[in-house]
């Protein structure tokens, strides 16, 4: 018997002794056998002494926690506000948003059944607007009124025409109702539609300007709820920017 100090293992030119319900084992020739020493630590990993189905427990408790620990995300909306070929003589709007909707609900019925867009089925959403120039605006837990607020304000000022919703020292009013925008499961598909209509007054006129602008955007369903920002963010951001403004240039 020969110790091998450094390796902490002991070799045996001597095969031990196998029992009858010993495993099936064939040994010819010289075999040589190392045995664990006592003083030897075993750096097992912990996982490899469980059970095949212990493991697949944990790891499926993990995946939970995991998804469950970082809540449901809201649906993170993009716009980018366009100027197109509309000129309007510079000042300051008056800006309202009204949600003529009956149903205030962003999610429609079909993703709902699926327990789609979890982060907004109460209505709220969060809205990224990217500026011509490359400037980012970032607004979190807005309600359907609020978003389009945001996104129509950086949309007249793109087009030079400052929007507060406080009017002073306003030349005309802006009011944008929204008559549906909501993103919703159809078939095989993640569909969104927004439906805005825009009427611009001032001081001592009647209406002068009277415009609907809408847009539907549709994603193949594929994982979760993949698809559904991307659909509500191309149907809003084609709204907004389809709305005519050009009426303002008069004042």
């Amino acid at each position: 018997m020969v110790e091998n100090a450094k390796k902490s293992t002991v070799f045996m030119d001597k095969a031990p002794d196998l029992k009858d319900n010993d495993a099936n084992v064939k040994i010819s020739g010289f075999a040589r056998f190392a045995l664990t020493c006592p003083n030897r630590k075993e750096n097992r990993h912990p996982m490899r002494s469980l059970p095949t189905s212990k493991i697949l427990l944990v790891l499926a408790g993990a995946l939970l926690i995991g998804s469950c620990g970082g809540g449901a995300k809201r649906l993170n909306l993009e716009f980018n506000p366009v100027a197109g070929t509309t000129t309007v003589n510079p000042g300051t709007v008056k800006l309202v948003v009204v949600d003529d909707r009956s149903d205030k609900s962003l999610v429609g019925p079909g993703a709902l059944a699926k327990d789609l867009f979890k982060g907004s089925q109460n209505g709220v959403v969060d809205l990224e607007v990217t500026l011509p120039t490359g400037q980012k605006i970032a607004r979190s837990v807005l309600t359907a009124e609020q978003a389009v607020f945001e996104a129509v304000k950086e949309r007249l000022n793109v087009l030079g025409i400052r929007a507060d919703s406080g009017g002073e020292g306003a030349k005309a009013s802006v009011t944008v109702s929204i008559i549906r925008c909501d993103v919703d499961l159809v078939d095989s598909e993640v569909v969104a539609r927004v439906r805005l209509e825009s009427v611009v007054t001032s001081p001592g006129h009647p209406v002068t300007s009277r415009f609907w602008a809408e847009a539907d955007s549709s994603r193949r369903k594929l994982i979760g709820d993949m698809g559904g920002a991307e659909a509500l963010s191309e149907a809003l951001t084609l709204a907004v920017n389809r709305l005519n403004f050009q009426s303002l240039d008069q004042y």
